[in-house]
């Protein structure tokens, strides 16, 4: 829902949903009274699981393959809290949150290098800027991926081709492999699954026709993961994908503000 209202496919942006749900699941813990009946809506009262969202550190092994070869970390993710000099927390709200718990102090390199710690270094500079003087609580949820994939896309095989932005049509090197990957079309937008090694874990790819990214958003946040449901094997896909970096640093408060988070942003 987030994302739909961030773009209407014009523009690049980026977030992680995991992530996002864990750190604002404890915000939530914390909170009281209308607070935390504002986070609980954003969150989607029942349909997300708070309980295993506060223990995500220690699960994350259950997405491995039995038996995989640990070809790489994987998936990590972890939570911490910074606490000021002066603020003492409940302890029955420690007890019910799985974080690490640290000293705050002026220089954010402190939360940088947990962050790298805890994501193999993927995640480098979480903060760039000081924290405001009067931060009395930093939460801090670490998410990162690791992983090959299953299908290898062979250097060989990757060509200069061209990719049509909004902008208008650039030049891109594409990867590109012929196997019998998960494929479906729905909507106008093709989708296609690549899966990663040793995991349960895979990469969904939407490829929507022109002008079609809000519909197929929109699609995906009222359906969820029954988004792909109709998609099946087919031995005959030919898959060409552009290579490509993505980065995000910008704030999420604008969207959590339209997504209805008011009174804990202090709209």
């Amino acid at each position: 829902r987030l994302l739909a209202g961030m773009t209407d496919g014009t523009q690049n942006e980026a977030i992680s949903p995991l992530s996002l749900q864990m750190a604002l699941s404890l915000a939530r813990e914390g909170a009281a009274g209308e607070t935390r009946a504002e986070l609980d809506a954003l969150l989607a009262g029942d349909e997300i699981n708070l309980e295993a969202l506060l223990a995500n550190a220690r699960y994350a092994d259950s997405y491995a393959w039995e038996g995989a070869d640990a070809v790489a970390p994987g998936l990590q993710y972890a939570n911490a809290a910074f606490v000021a000099p002066g603020v003492e927390i409940l302890p029955e709200y420690k007890a019910r949150v799985d974080a690490e718990w640290f000293p705050l102090d002026e220089d954010v390199e402190t939360i940088n290098a947990w962050a790298r710690e805890n994501t193999n270094s993927l995640i480098d500079n979480l903060l760039e800027n000081p924290l405001p003087p009067d931060t009395a609580l930093c939460l801090v949820n670490a998410l990162s991926l690791e992983a090959k994939w299953e299908q290898q896309f062979l250097e060989e095989d990757t060509y200069s081709g061209a990719f049509f932005a909004p902008e208008g049509e650039t030049e891109a090197d594409f990867m590109y492999a012929e196997s019998d990957f998960l494929y479906g079309e729905r909507d106008g937008a093709q989708l296609v699954c690549l899966p990663y090694e040793g995991t349960t874990l895979a990469m969904y790819v939407i490829l929507p026709e022109v002008g079609g990214v809000p519909a197929a958003l929109e699609a995906l946040a009222r359906e969820g993961t029954a988004y792909f449901a109709a998609m099946n094997y087919d031995s005959e896909v030919h898959l060409s994908l552009p290579k490509f970096s993505l980065s995000y640093g910008g704030s999420l408060m604008d969207g959590l503000k339209a997504q209805g988070m008011q009174i804990a942003t202090g709209a």
